[in-house]
């Protein structure tokens, strides 16, 4: 960590040669090395929290990729169960619609024999 560079000693006597009270200029002093060190103490706090930050970023952009995989997974499981069931339909119509094309063809065979006569 590194702190800002502050010489109070030089800081109280430049303000007693510049015709400051010794007891103001060691007050200022303290005034300002304490701002110093509270303006220090919250950007170590920032930095602290930017870098919490950015790992909660990281991590909840990794909870996002894998929510991502386990939809796209999901979705072609999903594809898959639509395309066999589909394809079972498909079946299934094609069962009717021949056996009803055949027993179509019986019935109007049976008409047909029905209206002819037998000599």
């Amino acid at each position: 960590m590194m702190s800002i560079a502050f010489d109070t000693l030089q800081m109280a006597e430049r303000l007693e040669k510049a015709g400051v009270p010794a007891d103001q200029a060691k007050a200022h002093t303290a005034i300002l090395a304490d701002i110093f060190k509270e303006e220090e103490n919250k950007a170590i706090d920032r930095f602290a929290n930017a870098s919490e930050m950015k790992q909660q970023f990281t991590e909840i952009v990794s909870t996002l990729k894998n929510i991502e995989g386990k939809i796209d997974q999901t979705q072609k499981t999903v594809e898959a169960k639509i395309d066999t069931s589909s394809a079972e339909v498909k079946a299934d119509l094609m069962r009717w619609v021949v056996s009803v094309g055949i027993i179509q063809i019986a019935f109007i065979a049976g008409l047909v024999l029905k209206f002819i006569p037998a000599n």
